[in-house]
């Protein structure tokens, strides 16, 4: 087994065992990004928008108040506000898509990483168990399962090369 399959594969099954934590992540920022869309959405609904007047030193003129178009400077700045938050909210719903697609993604590569992972039984898959979930090094594990490095190091290969050879046949077909 190359170095480069075998790190693409060990990544893979890191991940599967992590995705729990990551798909709970990309909730909670679906989640903040809903209530985001909803206050922006309120706020074009009741028309809550702040025009600053324009600062301009005060003259004594005569003034005569008139555009090209006929609108005045708070509808213009009423459009320009709205315009933006219109903007902002389309942005937000982009960014929840995203991550609704990077959801999607994950469950999809982790359903072949589980395929390959179910058959595995016993002390094999404790050992990826405390790998790849629980994060624990290899003289951790060897302490708990009685075994030297050399034989983790061994087993995990092994293993590594058996999910390696599924996710490869699963690509074929």
């Amino acid at each position: 087994m190359d170095k480069e399959l075998f790190i693409e594969t060990e990544n893979k099954v890191r991940r599967y065992y992590q995705k729990d934590k990551v798909i709970n992540s990309l909730n909670n920022k679906i989640n903040l990004l809903d209530k985001q869309i909803k206050a922006i959405d309120d706020d074009l609904k009741s028309c809550n928008i702040n025009i600053e007047p324009g600062i301009k030193p005060i003259s004594y003129e005569e003034r005569v108040q008139s555009s090209g178009d006929g609108s005045s400077y708070a509808e213009k700045e009423a459009m320009r506000l709205t315009e933006y938050m219109i903007k902002r909210k389309c942005a937000k719903e982009m960014e929840k898509q995203k991550i609704l697609e990077q959801i999607d993604q994950i469950e999809l590569d982790c359903s072949y990483i589980k395929d390959a992972i179910e058959p595995i039984k016993g002390v094999f898959k404790e050992l990826l168990k405390m790998k790849y979930e629980k994060g624990m090094g290899e003289m951790q594990i060897g302490n708990t399962m009685n075994w030297s490095q050399s034989e983790i190091n061994k087993k995990k290969r092994r293993l590594i090369q058996l999910i390696a050879n599924w996710d490869q046949w699963n690509k074929v077909s």
